[in-house]
């Protein structure tokens, strides 16, 4: 088994909950770097390098979280929230910076 958090828990889904975690996925997916892209207009990479880029972002602000700071598990709402976010604006920031050079 893996050691990568998502992948741990997409591995544990079957039928209805794999297909609805999919959906949603997908459709998160999208809803991201259509948001993103709205924000930046021009400045932007679009919206598919944008949801991929916050998506990416994202995950590693998540398996930061899982490998490096469980052991703050007193601030665990707002920390995975920070790292997630941080994460998420990390990657779309740095990505659209090198794109725009």
């Amino acid at each position: 088994m893996s050691d990568w958090p998502l992948l741990q828990m997409i591995d544990s889904l079957e039928g209805f909950d794999f297909a609805a975690f999919l959906l949603g996925a997908v459709v998160a997916f999208f809803s991201i770097g259509f948001f993103v892209d709205y924000i930046f207009s021009r400045q932007g990479m679009g919206p598919y390098w944008n949801s991929f880029y916050a998506t990416l972002g994202a995950y590693a602000g998540l398996c930061a979280h899982d490998w490096w700071f469980r052991s703050y598990i007193g601030f665990e709402p707002y920390l995975t929230g920070a790292l997630v976010i941080g994460g998420l604006l990390t990657a779309v920031l740095g990505m659209t910076m090198i794109a725009q050079r």
